[in-house]
């Protein structure tokens, strides 16, 4: 459980209480099993001029085996100060301060080894400000900021083996800007850039040894690497269009064709783009039989 879905929880519906009163004003209740007879809650508690119960001071809360779940404090039934959740077996599973019912500055998620699972900061129930993700072996696995609780500003995500898997760089929860991915060796993979969630841009992708695969063109996420006119092997006409469909002198209608990541389909074929410039191109078609073609942009 962690403090935001606690905030929704309803109290047990089958339970029995016990009142005492202490000398600062407030008033203790503890909250039992009934068929147990186990302690469920125990908290303080003020009264109004009209006899409604106000949280005011310590809250506790256990599992039905007796381990302590929750450990807070209430003041006139908000939330405020340091807050422990634990776990059934005892350990702690998320630390965090509340000022005004609403979860504030830095809260820490562990696992139940005790090693800490994750740290964000908060403002006003939201996470606003960096966050950091670990592995139970205490490797980082993510690294990124916030705001008003969606990804905003730099991005890394990490490989088990602590290298950089990707950097990228968000607005309100959307890629936008500079994008690398790595190979878990460390060479470079896919670069390119973004624009409101969009691939737009120049973008290369690269083999594992580093060498160029292919590069592409992106038009606010389409794929526009060929669009307009080609000479195919000095021999065919093929016209190209931005919406994905491919004409040429030899067919009257026009033939879907889709490329990413260096991989172009044009009807049942798949062809492997291994050079690529401004004005030609070299595409191998797989299959049975490998051919090579080459085009020049008309």
């Amino acid at each position: 459980m962690c403090f935001s879905s606690f905030a929704k929880s309803s109290i047990l519906a089958f339970i029995v209480g016990s009142l005492f009163t202490n000398c600062n004003g407030r008033k203790e209740n503890e909250l039992k099993d009934p068929l147990t007879g186990k302690l469920v809650e125990r908290f303080q508690y003020t009264e109004t001029s009209n006899g409604s119960q106000l949280k005011d001071g310590f809250y506790k809360r256990w599992y039905s085996n007796g381990q302590l779940n929750i450990d807070g404090t209430y003041e006139r039934n908000r939330r405020v100060g340091e807050w422990k959740i634990y776990n059934d077996d005892g350990s702690l599973q998320e630390l965090a301060h509340l000022v005004n019912d609403s979860l504030e500055g830095k809260v820490e998620r562990f696992f139940k080894s005790g090693k800490k699972q994750s740290e964000a900061v908060y403002s006003k129930n939201n996470r606003n400000g960096p966050v950091s993700v670990w592995l139970e072996n205490g490797q980082i696995s993510e690294q990124f900021s916030t705001k008003d609780d969606q990804k905003d500003g730099p991005s890394i995500l990490f490989y088990p083996n602590g290298k950089k898997r990707i950097e990228a760089e968000f607005t309100n929860g959307e890629y936008n800007g500079p994008y690398t991915e790595y190979f878990e060796n460390g060479t470079l993979f896919r670069q390119g850039s973004y624009a409101s969630g969009l691939k737009h841009g120049s973008w290369i992708t690269n083999n594992t040894t580093g060498e160029l695969f292919a590069q592409e063109e992106y038009d606010n996420g389409k794929n526009v690497t060929l669009v307009g006119r080609w000479l195919i092997n000095n021999s065919v006409e093929i016209e190209y269009f931005k919406d994905g469909f491919a004409k040429s002198k030899d067919n009257k209608g026009k033939v879907f064709y889709s490329i990413e990541a260096g991989v172009l389909t044009y009807s049942f074929h798949r062809y492997t783009i291994k050079k690529l410039t401004k004005n030609e191109y070299v595409i191998v078609a797989s299959g049975v039989k490998s051919q090579t073609y080459r085009g020049v942009r008309l």
